[in-house]
């Protein structure tokens, strides 16, 4: 798809190195809470039913976080293609302040709406 983008060469490279670092922290994070995820449950059942809902909680935030690492692995990728900042579906400028608040977005903010409506 490679298009020109609308980021120059340093902003580009200061968004790898944000998305290095937000993967290794969520990858970080993933690592953490799937060291929780095997730790024994206790002997007492209230304990048990207590540590069985948290378990549920570290559970749905790893996924959340497992989905946010391949978003950023996938926006890495589209840095060396050559198509980061380009909306993967109108193949217009995500824009700036967009992939500012995040790096990793693929879509401009009007397809993204549209996508969130359907």
């Amino acid at each position: 798809m490679s298009t020109s983008s609308h980021l120059t060469p340093e902003q580009i490279d200061t968004f790898k190195k944000v998305l290095q670092k937000l993967l290794k922290r969520v990858e970080g994070d993933i690592q953490e809470s799937g060291a929780e995820m095997h730790q024994a449950l206790p002997q007492n059942f209230r304990d048990a039913v207590v540590d069985r809902e948290e378990l549920e909680i570290v559970e749905i935030a790893n996924q959340v976080e497992t989905v946010e690492a391949d978003q950023i692995q996938d926006a890495l990728q589209r840095i060396g293609s050559g198509d980061f900042g380009i909306c993967q579906k109108c193949l217009k400028p995500v824009g700036y302040q967009r992939l500012r608040a995040m790096p990793y977005a693929k879509f401009c903010i009007t397809c993204q709406e549209e996508n969130e409506q359907k």
